[in-house]
């Protein structure tokens, strides 16, 4: 069974609600969609079970909380970001042979320091200094400790790092700890950086080249899902209409 997991608080769910449609495009009777949220925001219709907390105010916090309140087993367990569509059903039938598959980031540049508030921890860093792994995309199977080290490590964190970027240094500084714990998985497989409104044959190609989910990127972002999604299941239907 997969199991896909993700995190969304707020009385907007526009977002989640469109990477669980991409999801319904590609029926899997042995598939598990996880909502992880608060005890205000709206159900989103699709998924298959709906996991209610009582939640930190700061956002970093608050959904390491809710991670590691999942129970993980022998199966992997895939916690995503919202802002994602998916091309196809999610398979790791290629990852490494690890219990806890991360993403490495695939740019650099500098860190701006002082946005959205003072981090005197990145002046003159890059991202690849400092949080080099994607926090947006993880597997994790047979490790029912890690989200909560991962919680504990941003707890131990400046209060500021509880309102951003914590999750990622927190990955990090767990990373460093443990390295050999950690597999791979391609972000360009998983995390394919999307910057405007993807055709239906962009996507086509996409999927035909083994692209599985593609991330929005850029304060856009809420404005490119809804086409994407539109050209993504127009798409698949008339791929449909072709082999009929």
């Amino acid at each position: 069974m997969t199991r896909i997991v993700f995190f969304w608080v707020g009385p907007d769910v526009t977002i989640p609600s469109y990477l669980v449609k991409s999801l319904a495009l590609f029926p899997d009777s042995d598939r598990e969609i996880v909502q992880l949220t608060d005890q205000e925001t709206p159900a989103i219709e699709g998924v298959t079970r709906v996991v209610r907390n009582r939640l930190s105010k700061n956002i970093m916090v608050a959904r390491l909380e809710s991670y590691a309140a999942v129970s993980i087993d022998e199966r992997f367990s895939f916690f995503c970001d919202a802002d994602l569509l998916f091309l196809d059903r999610l398979q790791l039938t290629a990852a490494p042979a690890r219990d806890i598959l991360i993403m490495r980031r695939p740019n650099n540049m500098l860190v701006k320091s002082h946005f959205p508030e003072h981090y005197p921890e990145f002046d003159g860093k890059t991202f690849l200094e400092v949080m080099p792994f994607l926090f947006g995309g993880i597997a994790v199977r047979n490790a029912a400790g890690f989200f909560p080290e991962l919680l504990q490590i941003c707890m131990r964190l400046p209060e500021r790092f509880h309102r951003w970027y914590g999750d990622q240094v927190s990955l990090f500084e767990a990373y460093k700890l443990n390295p050999t714990a950690f597999g791979f998985l391609d972000s360009r497989v998983y995390q394919f950086p999307m910057k405007g409104v993807a055709s239906p044959a962009e996507l086509l190609s996409l999927r035909g080249s083994g692209v599985q989910v593609i991330h929005f990127k850029g304060s856009q972002y809420k404005t490119l899902m809804e086409p994407t999604y539109r050209n993504l299941a127009e798409a698949v239907r008339a791929r449909a209409e072709r082999k009929d």
